[in-house]
């Protein structure tokens, strides 16, 4: 199988990092976002960079995403409806593939952060009405807890890479557009590595790093793949 993690587009948390302002908890994709995500969904259409095969003529053919899951946070979900509209897949909304830390907010007040509750189902289903959602998309929201540490979030990664294991012996292109942090995580639990926090692969916003899934493990083919985007549009 073949996997595909896509990052997000820039946020406007992304984007307020350097100004200092205070974060919120489900920021939108800013305008370089939203052309970062159509970018990238022109170069998911087709995916002959990745792979070429040819069919039984022996004319070429591109080898195009299977399936495509998106993490439930508002800008996995914006950024995935601009790959639907480009390629036709439906996206398919993986609750555990959000990013590390959950839904929070830090108020200042001495709290530290707070778990927040998380688009709720008529809301989700009223902006994204393609989308296929899970049970866990309830009508309160899907977080409602309090925030995720590391551990929590790497053994969550761990589980995601078993469903995907699932998947290994196929012939899938499974794309899933995801977040920076908990993308590491995936990438580490699917080769294998050792838990450490303190060291990251660098995903840049709506980067593309392809894995190879087998049974027994996995091979990163590459990683932080921005060749789709000018160098004005690199965040």
């Amino acid at each position: 199988m073949e996997l595909y993690l896509i990052r997000h587009g820039q946020s406007a948390n992304n984007a307020d990092e350097e100004t200092g302002k205070p974060r919120v908890c489900e920021p939108p994709l800013t305008e370089a976002g939203r052309e970062q995500a159509r970018r990238v969904a022109e170069r998911l259409k087709a995916l002959d960079w990745a792979r070429v095969s040819y069919d039984e003529a022996g004319a070429k053919r591109g080898q195009r995403l299977t399936r495509l899951y998106a993490s439930p946070m508002l800008r996995t979900l914006e950024t995935a409806e601009a790959i639907r509209q480009t390629t036709g897949l439906i996206p398919y909304v993986w609750t555990d593939t959000h990013e590390a830390g959950g839904v929070w907010l830090d108020s200042g007040d001495g709290r530290g952060p707070v778990g927040m509750s998380g688009l709720g189902r008529a809301e989700m289903q009223e902006r994204f009405p393609h989308f296929v959602l899970p049970a866990e998309v309830r009508e309160d929201g899907w977080w409602n807890r309090p925030w995720e540490d590391a551990a929590s979030a790497y053994a969550r990664a761990q589980r995601v890479a078993g469903a995907l294991r699932e998947l290994a012996e196929t012939d899938e292109r499974v794309g899933i557009v995801n977040h920076g942090g908990i993308g590491s995580y995936l990438v580490d639990a699917l080769l294998g590595l050792p838990f450490t926090p303190q060291v990251r692969f660098r995903m840049n916003n709506t980067s593309i790093c392809r894995l190879d899934v087998v049974p027994e493990g996995a091979t990163l083919q590459f990683s932080n793949r921005t060749d789709h985007l000018p160098g004005e549009l690199v965040t």
